[in-house]
C-alpha cells in the first residue's frame, strides 16, 4: 500500500509545482543568466532545462527499482515521470514557438 502512496505523491508534487508556477510566474521572464526559480524563466529556457533533465530519468528509475524492488511499482513511477517530462517539454516548446511568432509580427 505504501508504494501506491508514493505514486500518488509524485503526481501531487507535479500538480503542486504547476500551481506554484501559475501563482508565482507573473512578471517579466528572464532569458539570460542564472535563475533559481523555474517559473521566472522564459519558455525557451524552460524547454532547455527540461531537455537537460532527460538524462536524469534512467538513474532515477533504476534507483526506484533498487529501493522498492517491485517491477510493477517501478513501471508505474516510470510512466508517470516520463509522462510528466513529455508533457512539460511539449507545453514549453509550443509556448516558446507561440511567443516567438507573436514577437515577429
Amino acid at each position: 500500500m505504501g508504494y501506491w502512496v508514493a505514486a500518488v505523491w509524485v503526481a501531487a508534487a507535479a500538480g503542486g509545482a504547476a500551481a506554484a508556477g501559475h501563482w508565482f510566474g507573473k512578471g517579466e521572464k528572464i532569458d539570460r543568466g542564472l535563475v533559481f526559480f523555474y517559473w521566472k524563466l522564459s519558455y525557451r529556457r524552460r524547454f532547455i532545462r527540461t531537455l537537460w533533465l532527460l538524462p536524469l530519468l534512467p538513474p532515477v528509475i533504476v534507483l526506484v527499482q533498487a529501493v522498492f524492488q517491485d517491477w510493477l511499482f517501478t513501471a508505474v513511477i516510470s510512466v508517470e515521470l516520463l509522462g510528466i517530462w513529455a508533457a512539460q517539454a511539449v507545453v514549453n516548446y509550443r509556448k516558446w514557438k507561440k511567443k516567438e511568432g507573436e514577437l515577429q509580427k
